[in-house]
């Protein structure tokens, strides 16, 4: 009669311990890699860098208006040249169109050197190159300019559709566009405007008023 063998006693197909440890060790090292990833940047750190070059933006546009006031009082565009530049202003009004192309102008060398980071996430703020009357119309019509101000001695000028652009490691994240109105104490407006009354008074025939 065979004598009857425990479970504890029984032997026979098992693997001890110490192998299973083995194993279990070696799998997780190898499962290791694939389940622990760097983590991503997170929507926040994409939300903070456009956020930071956006509000950048609004000085670059201050900046870019200051400068092409004092550019449009010092040298004003009064007849447009026969150039792709000149044959983008209107013939009627080519003071105020250089001015808009001016700001415009500005404002694009003013973006080009906004960005802010934020982990691995990259943040710019651009407007296109112009390098073609049909382009530099363009321009023009991003820009929009009114008096503002007491006295009308300030500036209120909006750049339109602004691109901003979050990247990861040189890819692009998301796009938005955004317009920037700022307002800025200069009176080239006013006088040029009052300029034009004068001149308009003085040439009047003898049934306007002169």
């Amino acid at each position: 009669m065979s004598r009857r063998i425990s479970l504890a006693e029984d032997r026979r197909g098992r693997v001890p311990f110490a192998v299973v440890g083995v194993l279990l060790l070696a799998a997780s090292l190898a499962l290791a890699p694939t389940l622990s990833t760097e983590p991503a940047p997170s929507d926040t750190a994409v939300e903070r860098a456009l956020t930071e070059v956006s509000a950048a933006s609004v000085t670059a546009v201050r900046g870019g208006v200051g400068t092409a006031s004092r550019l449009a009082a010092t040298a004003p565009v009064f007849e447009p040249a026969d150039t792709p530049v000149g044959r983008a202003l209107r013939d009627d009004q080519p003071f105020r169109d250089s001015f808009r192309l001016r700001v415009y102008l500005r404002v694009r060398a003013n973006l080009q050197r906004l960005s802010a980071s934020s982990e691995r996430i990259d943040a710019t703020a651009s407007l296109p190159a112009v390098d073609s009357t049909d382009e530099y119309e363009q321009a023009i019509e991003r820009v929009s300019l009114e008096r503002a101000g007491d006295n009308d001695t300030a500036l209120r000028v909006t750049v339109e559709n602004i691109t901003l652009t979050a990247r990861r490691d040189g890819e692009v994240v998301t796009r938005r566009t955004v317009d920037r109105t700022v307002v800025v104490p200069t009176p080239v407006l006013h006088v040029h405007d009052q300029m034009n009354t004068y001149e308009t008074r003085v040439t009047n025939g003898l049934t306007k008023p002169g």
